[in-house]
């Protein structure tokens, strides 16, 4: 099975670098979903706040892979532990850079391979400080063929 292609993460940071500009980071403000609506449901929006990660926004496709409402939550309190302990690690990365991250995943069980791709984009607040970054837009990207061992492994039913 080959891998996905990511270009959907590509147009997604190309549109976060134009946000960005000469600054440092682009503020959390200027998110507006329209502008990759061909990711919606694949994105989430995740505060920073004094080490912890709150998930604000949580796409219906992650939900789905996950089996879960997760809207709201902390990351540390989803219980996925793999998969939430290797989002934490790339969020680490992309808050305290200050830049964009992005990984790749591969997800064996028996003879099947599936792969996903996850892509973090650091955001400011406009009243927080600038040595950090306060929000975290986060994609995930996969091949519709990969989803069912994705969502076996994301839910704990594959090891």
């Amino acid at each position: 099975m080959s891998e996905p292609v990511d270009n959907k993460l590509d147009l997604l940071q190309q549109h976060w670098l134009a946000l960005k500009g000469e600054s440092p980071l682009p503020l959390s403000s200027d998110i507006r979903p329209e502008n990759f609506f061909y990711l919606l449901g694949r994105v989430s929006i995740i505060d920073v706040r004094n080490g912890d990660y709150i998930l604000r926004l949580v796409g219906s496709g992650i939900e789905e892979l996950y089996g879960m409402r997760m809207q709201g939550r902390l990351l540390n309190d989803l219980p996925v532990v793999k998969m939430s302990e290797d989002a934490r690690d790339q969020l680490n990365e992309a808050a305290s850079s200050r830049r964009p991250t992005r990984t790749q995943t591969q997800i064996s069980h028996g003879t099947s391979v599936a792969y996903y791709h996850r892509l973090v984009l650091p955001f400011a607040d406009k009243d927080g400080p600038s040595d950090k970054a306060a929000v975290l837009l986060t994609a995930l990207d996969w091949l519709p063929d990969d989803e069912y061992l994705l969502s076996r492994y994301a839910t704990g039913n594959a090891t």
